[in-house]
């Protein structure tokens, strides 16, 4: 995966002092990528588990389980 050259200064001009930042993709691989950064650069990042498309469950929808947040701290394991 390419970085955006500019996600730093881009993401803190977005977010403004002291508010929580949610990253959203598609699958949850580049979002908890970003939060990773953004909780280096001392915001508080969270990210959708498994993005927005994710697995279905029994009733097939993924959307109960991607409410679930995460900080991407704890989520990096």
């Amino acid at each position: 995966m390419a970085m955006n050259a500019n996600f730093d200064e881009g993401l803190k001009a977005a977010v403004p002092a002291g508010k929580k930042v949610l990253l959203l993709c598609r699958s949850g691989v580049r979002s908890i990528a970003a939060a990773k950064r953004a909780t280096e650069l001392g915001l508080e990042a969270y990210n959708i588990l498994e993005g927005f498309e994710g697995d279905p469950d029994q009733q097939a929808s993924a959307a109960q389980r991607r409410l679930a947040l995460s900080p991407a701290a704890l989520a990096a394991g």
